[in-house]
């Protein structure tokens, strides 16, 4: 995993508190070249919304988010949305 090693990683996670913001009606397409990060924003965004992920517990996700931008300026929608939702995940590969 990223935290174990000297791996970077680029910190999308306030695109979390956007999607989530965005109207319920609304589609989000993520329509984007190869190789840019979409799948793994993604699994962060099950990681942080999800009840359960599998392989990792609350503490060590909620670990992993402790000094992400996120986690930093916007504590009360992390507090609010972390790990409170059921997540289906479907993978077309």
């Amino acid at each position: 995993s990223f935290i174990n090693s000297d791996a970077t990683l680029v910190d999308k996670s306030a695109a979390i508190a956007d999607v989530m913001d965005r109207n319920g009606n609304l589609v989000i397409a993520g329509l984007y070249p190869r190789r840019t990060g979409k799948s793994t924003f993604l699994n962060t965004l099950a990681s942080f919304l999800g009840i359960q992920d599998k392989g990792l517990s609350r503490a060590d996700r909620r670990a992993a988010f402790e000094g992400s931008t996120l986690f930093e300026t916007d504590r009360a929608f992390f507090e609010a949305n972390f790990g409170k939702y059921p997540i289906v995940k479907f993978d077309f590969k």
